[in-house]
């Protein structure tokens, strides 16, 4: 069975040719906007929110995301397995 989560993330590019990076990400936008506000008041650059879907399976305790937002199954094992 499967869920899933919207994670909202904040890219910054600065130039210098390395595109969009990942500053940081949160489950609640008014967050992403509180922090979006701190770097365009404080640094310089371009900058954009994105958002991800998580998906999360229930045979599993840990998940992790890619830059591509492609799901990764780190597939843990509980201890009293």
């Amino acid at each position: 069975m499967r869920s899933k989560a919207r994670k909202w993330v904040l890219q910054g590019n600065y130039g210098y040719g390395h595109g969009w990076q990942d500053l940081c990400a949160s489950e609640f936008r008014t967050e992403i906007n509180a922090h979006l506000k701190e770097y365009r008041e404080n640094e310089g650059g371009t900058y954009r929110v994105v958002t991800r879907d998580m998906r999360f399976y229930n045979d599993t305790k840990s998940l992790t995301t890619d830059t591509t937002g492609e799901v990764q199954n780190e597939n843990v094992q509980s201890e009293s397995d």
